[in-house]
């Protein structure tokens, strides 16, 4: 039977927040920006303890509400409605098309937290970090962790962002030890997000354009790329086996002589041909019959 809902209300609004308190698990719904909608589940409105997203201000994000007995929210790239008997989150795009839904009676917060996705159609996904089976993540089963010990190697770095080749994302932002399953049930139809224990906040992000928005959506979300400084970007010159100062200055010379854009000389651990000068990854010496005085060679 349909929960009780006073004035045909599914949930209460306080600014750009709106609270679904009737549901099986308490669910906040933040429009963050048109195109990106957060979902806290099992909390209120203040941030959970372990996440990516730091705590920010949104700014006031305009969107249209429609109560009734299918409430839904228009936020202009995106629609997201909310259905009872079985109580349901579902985001729609501009056309009427499911992408994804929420069942919220497959949410848990204890002892562990689980969050179940249904898909609406086929779909493919990328994303979930550096490492892992496959480009395409469908069929995966990913961890997630916040340190490597007895994890995984260095390169192997997850990140749990899925994007949708439909044109949408989701971010599951709970920094605990957790993993999920990309269409690993009931025919490929479900995505399952299990981590060590809640609340956790799932962040949808997209709208009316294709994934290039969407990636711009999710450096809204967790902050822009740094640029290495515009030496990094050009040429640079690099061997393990210089023979010695004479060789360096007659490299010099050559690259100004042909006017090569080389923006640094890359010297590594300067050991030449067979000289067994590897001390090891990190230390700065330099092989002494290589490079007997390397203050005057650099400061040249």
């Amino acid at each position: 039977m349909p929960a009780r809902r006073d004035d045909a209300r599914v949930w209460n609004r306080e600014g750009p927040t709106l609270t679904v308190s009737a549901a099986p698990v308490r669910l906040t719904i933040r429009v963050c920006t048109p195109r990106i909608v957060r979902l806290r589940i099992g909390e209120g409105n203040a941030p959970t303890e372990s996440a990516y997203v730091p705590a920010r201000e949104w700014p006031s994000a305009q969107f249209t509400e429609e109560p009734g007995p299918v409430a839904s929210v228009d936020t202009g790239e995106f629609v997201l409605r909310v259905t009872t008997g079985p109580w349901c989150v579902t985001f729609v795009d501009q056309r009427g098309d499911a992408r994804v839904r929420v069942p919220l009676a497959e949410l848990r917060c204890s002892p562990n937290a689980v969050v179940r996705l249904e898909l609406a159609g086929v779909q493919h996904f990328y994303g979930l970090g550096e490492g892992g089976q496959q480009f395409d993540r469908l069929g995966v089963t990913r961890r997630f962790w916040n340190n490597h010990v007895n994890h995984g190697h260095g390169a192997d770095v997850p990140i749990p962002l899925l994007l949708s080749h439909l044109g949408y994302g989701l971010f599951f932002d709970n920094a605990r030890p957790a993993d999920v399953t990309v269409g690993g049930a009931d025919g490929g139809r479900w995505v399952e997000y299990r981590s060590a224990s809640g609340p956790l906040d799932l962040y949808y992000l997209g709208g009316t354009g294709g994934l290039r928005e969407v990636l711009g959506d999710v450096a809204t979300l967790l902050g822009q790329s740094p640029l290495p400084p515009r030496w990094a970007l050009g040429y640079l010159q690099s061997t393990r086996h210089f023979g010695g100062t004479a060789e360096w200055h007659q490299l010099l010379a050559t690259i100004r002589e042909k006017r090569v854009p080389c923006d640094a000389l890359i010297f590594l651990s300067t050991y030449g041909e067979a000289l067994g000068w590897n001390r090891g990854v990190g230390h700065l010496e330099c092989e002494p019959r290589v490079l007997p005085d390397p203050p005057t060679m650099f400061a040249g």
